[in-house]
């Protein structure tokens, strides 16, 4: 299957002028207590299953994520190579994006900054692509209370649909080298450049 050229990504159609990935600039967010809206991510015990398609492969999963009041549905993930979200115009190695829905087909994507350590453990995500893992090679990093960074945008490959919740985690999370290079060897630095944030306002929810 041929994958997405991203070296062609100027030329995607858009279908939004609010789209993403953003730079998050932590002194300009707008503050609230992360009591006021908690998120709790919780994934199904299970096999992880794998589906390729052109946008790279996506692992099918199951779960709730749940923001404040508000239920969505875990749906898959998948990896992207090179930051697609900036923290103060600094990229991290790695994003992992969870994919989900609520009952009304509304978007969210959950998405988690790596940067790479030897002292993370090693989680065996080549596992996963040869669909043997389980969903406890991610659950240990949604296990303490999660500070986030809330947004509007749009998915970050064709269609790039707009209307999309983004939470994007605000402590990157450490990966072990030989999980990055099972990333970076599938498909390398398939993320999408940086996009204007216009007028939106990014809502930093912490304790």
């Amino acid at each position: 299957m041929s994958k997405l050229d991203y070296q062609l990504q100027d030329q995607w159609p858009r279908l939004s002028n609010l789209e993403s990935p953003i730079n998050i600039a932590t002194p300009t967010c707008q503050f609230k207590s992360v009591a006021d809206q908690p998120l709790t991510v919780n994934l199904t015990s299970g096999l992880v299953k794998k589906k390729d398609q052109a946008n790279g492969p996506q692992f099918l999963l199951t779960g709730t994520i749940q923001l404040g009041k508000k239920t969505y549905f875990l749906q898959k993930m998948h990896f992207h190579d090179g930051s697609e979200h900036y923290l103060n115009q600094q990229p991290s190695k790695c994003e992992l994006h969870f994919v989900c829905q609520d009952a009304k087909k509304h978007t969210l994507v959950l998405a988690l900054l790596a940067n790479i350590s030897e002292e993370a453990p090693k989680r065996n995500w080549d596992s996963l692509y040869k669909g043997q893992a389980t969903t406890s090679a991610f659950c240990n990093f949604f296990e303490k209370q999660l500070a986030y960074y809330q947004y509007q945008g749009s998915l970050t490959t064709p269609p790039l649909l707009p209307d999309v919740t983004w939470v994007v985690l605000a402590q990157p999370a450490t990966i072990n080298p030989s999980d990055y290079q099972v990333i970076h060897q599938d498909y390398p630095d398939n993320h999408r450049q940086l996009q204007d944030l216009k007028q939106r306002t990014i809502t930093y929810y912490a304790y």
